[in-house]
């Protein structure tokens, strides 16, 4: 998975990696589980436009596809508000969509992750 990243996140990034890959490399070489995203590089691109003369830099981090070869049943997503945000059912699972705080219990019915 590639992402665009704002220069203040490759700059956090950059701050806090080797803390990053240390722990990283414990958990692999003593077989522990993890659930942080796993960071494979972080690049800075940058292009010309030769018509327009447009210099442009773009930051991006390639990270693993924790969903490559996984049937997804549920998705939850807890970040953002509460407010007016309803689970949708997708049909694809390597689509990104927000569903804010809300969980598809697979039955068809949708309920907010706080409740019981």
């Amino acid at each position: 998975v590639i992402k665009c990243i704002s220069r203040t996140e490759l700059q956090m990034f950059l701050d806090c990696a080797p803390a990053y890959f240390e722990y990283l490399s414990k958990a692999f070489f003593h077989g522990l589980p993890t659930v942080l995203c796993k960071i494979v590089g972080v690049y800075q691109i940058g292009y010309h436009n030769r018509v327009t003369g447009k210099r442009s830099m773009e930051q991006v981090a390639v990270m693993q596809n924790i969903f490559y070869n996984k049937k997804i049943t549920k998705t939850f997503d807890l970040k953002g508000s509460l407010r007016g945000r309803f689970a949708a059912q997708i049909k694809s699972s390597y689509e990104d969509h927000d569903t804010s705080f809300t969980s598809s219990a697979g039955d068809g019915q949708r309920k907010r992750v706080s409740e019981s």
